[in-house]
């Protein structure tokens, strides 16, 4: 073994070390630890010492007496638990070990000792021990423990023999870990065991420790206040959530409402001088406060104001959120009154320090309310707030989005969004794409253009009208790239709106929504009798045919159902390749004059705007010839579900057994799949994988001794 020797110096610095064996230096000895190279017996009995010396003098260290023996240090072994245990909260976590002696062989639980420590990090803390005269034992890992996953414990086995020479060894054991996911509306911020994060959580957890989640019962961003409503995972409606992690991992969703905020700018404020408080004299000051939210301290409002004995009155209107009863709460210094809706629900016109009152009414949502607050500050301290409460509001100041000034202070507004209307309803549907940079142009009673904005990246647009209003319309001029484009929510040519009076404090709301110019088809399915390619006069249209659009890549597009006379019409259709599949259930009748023998059309080309006219004929089944392929009658068969999803089920009811060959086509005939069947004597069913298949029209045929039957279905 190669032993080694430290000193510990006091005195100023730098310090020299010097290091001698039997009185002769060591080299390479100048620091205040030495290693020495393997020891052999005959140095046993040698005498270290250390000369250490600064700048203000030297000195020597007694000698330490070097002891070498022939005799072994033990061996000890932990052989359980297995170090690739991966250990969670409430685990007993069991040890067991040993020890061997090259002189005496195994030894007893009298020379073992043990001992297990937590790491966190970089700190450990004692767990067990030290423990000795045993060889095994345990321990239980608590569910409320250290949450950082960054943790594990070592378990020390130290085994001493009879000479007192010793070894120690560990085995480290780490937890299982899995990821802990938590996931909100954007803003939202959670309380996770103490810390306060952001959604959404994306966090490696400790299986088996206690986890708590504290929600707020509301919190406002962006445009909107959210109210809590539930957990999406467990439907629990507890704002805390207090749990053990499971060993798998584990997803938790919190569901909130979200309500949009209004668009209020605050309360008029108007401050007066007045040493009666009567606000019988004309203000001093008149402005709009955002907020109710004032600590002057011993200050003043305003320059204009004296920093005691003055007055403010501040008025208009609140909007509620919800249909719920609101408690409205003043906190002032000094004297405090409120009226909600000509309601007087505080009347605290006393001196007082910063003291808070409430009074509570029935609001209804979206409806606005007038409110009036009345405040004086006599001396000293001056402090106002005006905060709100309810059932799904914890306590806070109003915000200024839901307060507004009297309607002669307040400006009219005209807004909407412009969009894409994929889909031609004339509704903006989820996952429509807003229209950027449309020019939008005000325009006043006598069509004057009173201002013009662009639409910003999310289509919107907004005007503020100054008082007293007006008569106003909206015109729309959309991107050169999307000249093409048409209107689809009712503007009048020239895409302006029908004129609408606003007033001061009114709102003109208006989406515009616009698609391409779409293309139609129409046209009639008949009878041909005399198969000559033309509806003769005498010849019927067949009424109830299933038409379906299919584009080039066979998928579907639209369905319809020929009509009355044969006629059918599909329009609202982009521009694209096409081609019409058509079911006749009447076996009697055969494709005709503009189908193909499956029933399909050729393929053709619709144009933005264009409208195509389409003829298809069916006529009588032929008397078919020796030697063709013939409508297999004999099969008695079925599929279903048309349209499948995952899987499509096919049903034959045989009176023997033979075999059949069975083939999945697309609409273009060509062949996706084969498989050769060898049915029984009665009900044999069979599936077909389908969900890999994209939207479009499909046959299964079946074959048997030159003969076919087919079964067509619709994937969407």
């Amino acid at each position: 073994e190669s032993p080694a020797f430290s000193v510990r110096v006091y005195g100023n610095t730098p310090m020299n070390f010097r290091w001698q064996i039997n009185g002769v230096d060591i080299p390479g000895a100048d620091t205040a630890t030495v290693v020495l190279p393997p020891v052999t017996l005959a140095e046993n009995g040698a005498l270290l010492r250390c000369i250490a010396s600064n700048a203000l003098g030297i000195d020597t260290s007694l000698e330490a007496v070097l002891s070498v023996t022939s005799n072994q240090r033990p061996m000890p072994f932990i052989s359980f638990p297995d170090p690739n245990l991966l250990w969670h909260g409430g685990d007993t976590i069991y040890f067991e070990g040993y020890a061997t002696d090259f002189e005496e062989g195994t030894l007893g639980n009298a020379h073992l000792t043990w001992r297990v420590n937590f790491h966190h990090d970089i700190h450990t803390h004692p767990v067990l021990g030290p423990e000795s005269d045993i060889s095994n034992g345990f321990w239980i890992i608590p569910n409320v423990y250290e949450t950082d996953p960054d943790v594990w414990f070592r378990i020390y086995l130290t085994a001493v023999d009879s000479g007192g020479l010793s070894r120690t060894v560990f085995s480290d054991i780490y937890p299982l870990k899995r990821a802990l996911r938590v996931d909100g509306p954007p803003g939202l911020q959670l309380n996770l065991d103490g810390s306060t994060l952001p959604v959404p959580l994306d966090l490696t957890a400790v299986a088996g420790i206690q986890r708590t989640i504290n929600a707020p019962r509301a919190f406002i961003s962006g445009d909107s206040l959210y109210t809590f409503l539930r957990w999406s995972d467990n439907n629990n409606t507890d704002l805390t959530r207090t749990f053990i992690m499971p060993t798998a991992d584990l997803d938790m969703r919190l569901i909130y409402n979200a309500s949009p905020l209004g668009d209020g700018v605050g309360l008029l404020g108007r401050y007066y001088i007045d040493d009666d408080f009567d606000f019988s004299v004309m203000p001093s000051v008149i402005r709009i406060d955002p907020v109710v939210d004032f600590d002057w301290g011993a200050g003043g409002p305003d320059p204009l104001l004296p920093i005691d004995n003055y007055a403010v009155r501040w008025e208009g209107f609140v909007l509620p959120l919800f249909n719920e009863k609101l408690t409205f709460h003043t906190i002032t210094d000094d004297g405090v009154r409120l009226w909600v809706n000509d309601n007087l629900l505080i009347d605290k016109w006393i001196p007082q320090g910063p003291t808070e009152w409430t009074g509570a009414i029935n609001l209804d949502a979206g409806k606005k309310a007038r409110i009036r607050m009345e405040f004086y500050e006599l001396g000293g301290g001056a402090f106002a707030q005006l905060r709100w409460s309810s059932a799904r509001i914890p306590s806070s100041v109003i915000p200024k989005q839901q307060l507004f000034p009297p309607l002669e202070f307040q400006p009219a507004q005209a807004r909407g969004q412009v969009w894409v209307d994929d889909n031609y309803n004339g509704l903006q549907d989820a996952g429509e794409n807003p229209i950027a940079d449309a020019t939008v142009l005000l325009l006043d009673s006598v069509i004057t253009l009173v201002a013009a904005q662009q639409t910003d990246a999310t289509g919107n647009y907004a005007f503020s009208i100054p008082p007293p209003g007006g008569q106003f319309s909206l015109r729309f001029l959309l991107p050169a790239a999307l000249s093409d484009y048409e209107n689809t929510t009712g503007l009048n040519p020239g895409y302006i709106s029908d004129p609408s009076a606003l007033q001061a404090g009114g709102l003109l709301t208006l989406q515009a929504g616009f698609a391409p110019k779409r293309a139609a088809i129409d046209g009639l399915v008949w009878l041909d009798e005399n198969n000559n390619g033309f509806p003769d006069l005498n010849e019927a249209g067949l009424e109830g045919v299933p038409i379906t659009l299919l584009n080039s890549d066979s998928l579907g597009v639209r369905t319809s159902v020929s009509g009355a006379q044969g006629l059918f019409f599909i329009d609202k259709l982009p521009s694209d390749t096409y081609f019409l599949q058509l079911f006749n259930t009447d076996t009697s009748l055969v494709p005709g004059a503009g189908l193909l023998p499956n029933a399909q059309t050729p393929f053709f080309n619709l144009a933005t705007g264009q409208q195509r006219y389409l003829q298809m004929a069916f006529i009588p089944k032929p008397v078919s010839n020796t030697g063709e392929k013939q409508e297999n009658n004999d099969i008695e068969w079925r599929i279903f579900p048309n349209p499948p999803v995952d899987r499509l089920q096919i049903l034959l009811q045989e009176n023997g057994s033979r075999a059949l060959q069975l083939s999945l086509l697309d609409a273009n005939g060509k062949r996706m799949y084969q498989q050769n069947l060898h049915t029984q004597a009665g009900l044999n069913q069979y599936s077909l994988e389908v969900q890999y298949l994209h939207a479009g029209l499909y046959h299964v045929l079946l074959e048997s001794d030159g003969k076919m039957s087919v079964r067509r279905f619709l994937k969407l």
